[in-house]
C-alpha cells in the first residue's frame, strides 16, 4: 500500500515523466526541471493538461487531493485500485456492521 498525494505528484514530475518517456529529452522534461517550485499550476502550464497531477478515486471517481494505492504495484496491466479517504472510511464502516 502506499499513500499517493498531489505534492508527491508534483516532486516526482521528472521521475515519471522519464518513466513514461525513457528515451526522449526534450523541452518539456528540461522546463519540468527547472520548475521551482513544483506546483501543480506549473506543471499543468508546461504539460498542457492536468493529467500528471489529477488523482481519481477507482470508487467514487471523484477528483481527489489523496488516495491510497492498494494491490499489485500500478501498471497498465495491474489489479490496482486508488481509493480516497472518503470511500475507505465507507468500507471501513460496511467491515464493522459485517463484524457485528
Amino acid at each position: 500500500m502506499e499513500v499517493i498525494t498531489k505534492e508527491h505528484l508534483c516532486q516526482n514530475i521528472e521521475k515519471h515523466w522519464r518513466n513514461q518517456y525513457p528515451d526522449t529529452r526534450n523541452e518539456t522534461l528540461e522546463r519540468l526541471r527547472e520548475l521551482n517550485p513544483k506546483t501543480e499550476q506549473g506543471i499543468i502550464d508546461i504539460v498542457g493538461n492536468s493529467t500528471w497531477t489529477d488523482i481519481r478515486c477507482d470508487e467514487c471517481k471523484e477528483l481527489v487531493d489523496m488516495v491510497v494505492v492498494v494491490g499489485e504495484k500500478p501498471n497498465y496491466e495491474s489489479y490496482t485500485a486508488s481509493i480516497c479517504p472518503k470511500c475507505l472510511r465507507k468500507a471501513m464502516k460496511l467491515l464493522k456492521q459485517k463484524q457485528k
